[in-house]
């Protein structure tokens, strides 16, 4: 029904946006793509766009955006390996601070605990 239908317009929506050639209209596209995706529940579709982004500050963006989805839905492993793929430092630490928190609040402190260490280790690294 709706969901078959949201899920085709999303799949003409990304070919649609990887169709564009300048690399930050693309990434604009494909960012707000996989804000709809993550906000439809559709993690995986989101992941694997996210990784299609070529601009660093945009996929770092929609990444800590998946990666918060991830960790609502228990899925704390995957969403801090998301995370630790963040390659901007900056970002990184920021994306790891807000897992902290999600963790935390949902009981999880001893993995809170081991992701702050990660964030701790990587603010520390910016230079």
């Amino acid at each position: 029904g709706h969901l078959d239908h949201a899920h085709l317009i999303a799949s003409h929506a990304e070919t649609t946006a990887r169709s564009i050639t300048n690399p930050d209209y693309q990434a604009q596209e494909l960012t707000e793509l996989v804000t709809v995706l993550v906000g439809m529940g559709h993690l995986n579709h989101a992941e694997t766009i996210s990784h299609a982004i070529t601009h660093p500050d945009a996929q770092a963006q929609v990444l800590t955006l998946l990666m918060t989805a991830l960790a609502r839905t228990g899925r704390l492993d995957h969403a801090e390996t998301i995370a630790l793929s963040i390659t901007d430092l900056d970002y990184r630490a920021r994306a790891l601070t807000r897992l902290v928190t999600v963790a935390a609040d949902a009981g999880h402190l001893d993995h809170a605990h081991l992701i702050a260490s990660h964030a701790e280790t990587t603010a520390r690294s910016i230079t």
